[in-house]
């Protein structure tokens, strides 16, 4: 019930659309293709938490999957993102209802097209897995790591925790389901001995909608 109540208090939009820019889904749709990232402003008091964290106005992340009769033949004849919502989990959502949002829609370069259907894939095998709530709390403590606060508030992003395989955020479910197939959505870089640099791929937990905007492969 507790839980219940606090979802509904973060999910209440604060922000009114008269402060975005908004845009057309019909017009993107002529554009767009499966795999492209949707990067939303929410205007709810989570979106507001996560807007605060990473300094960004991107606070949501979805994946466009285009007709899902292709994958999911019950569903109907329309264009759906495939995303991860707090109080739903990873669920599929028909465009229609991102209407007169204020969008960026991120592509891959480069990425194969039977690449692109492997991400697709991966993300519709994880449909009905949990919203990772807590991990935005320890995002930021991760973010903020005041040295003066017990240890035990620290962040706990490296730890497991039972139940960690089933539960995912928006950018993790993304990140994930690139990486899965080696696309790099914002690589760490390391120097090497050599003078040149090594590009490894960063532990999924850590990006947030923000990351996937700032790719240079994106």
């Amino acid at each position: 019930m507790i839980k219940k109540l606090l979802y509904t208090w973060l999910s209440r939009e604060v922000l009114p659309s008269a402060h975005l820019t908004l845009f057309d889904t019909n017009q993107l749709l002529k554009t767009a293709k499966p795999a492209d990232i949707w990067l939303i402003e929410g205007r709810s008091r989570l979106s507001r938490i996560i807007g605060v964290i990473t300094r960004s106005p991107w606070t949501h992340a979805a994946l466009y999957l285009g007709n899902p009769q292709e994958f999911l033949p019950d569903l109907p004849d329309e264009p759906v993102l495939i995303e991860c919502l707090m109080e739903k989990g990873v669920v599929i959502t028909p465009v229609s209802a991102y209407q007169n949002e204020h969008i960026r829609v991120c592509r891959p370069k480069g990425l194969m097209p039977a690449d692109a259907k492997k991400v697709l894939h991966y993300t519709i095998e994880r449909l009905g897995k949990s919203y990772d709530t807590l991990q935005i709390f320890d995002l930021a403590r991760f973010l903020y790591p005041w040295p003066i606060l017990p240890r035990r508030w620290h962040s706990s992003l490296f730890n497991y925790r039972a139940g960690d395989m089933v539960k995912l955020t928006c950018s993790c479910l993304l990140a994930d389901a690139f990486e899965s197939v080696g696309f790099p959505i914002l690589p760490d870089a390391y120097q090497d001995n050599q003078g040149g640099y090594q590009f490894v791929l960063r532990n999924p937990k850590l990006f947030t909608p923000r990351d996937f905007d700032y790719s240079p492969f994106l």
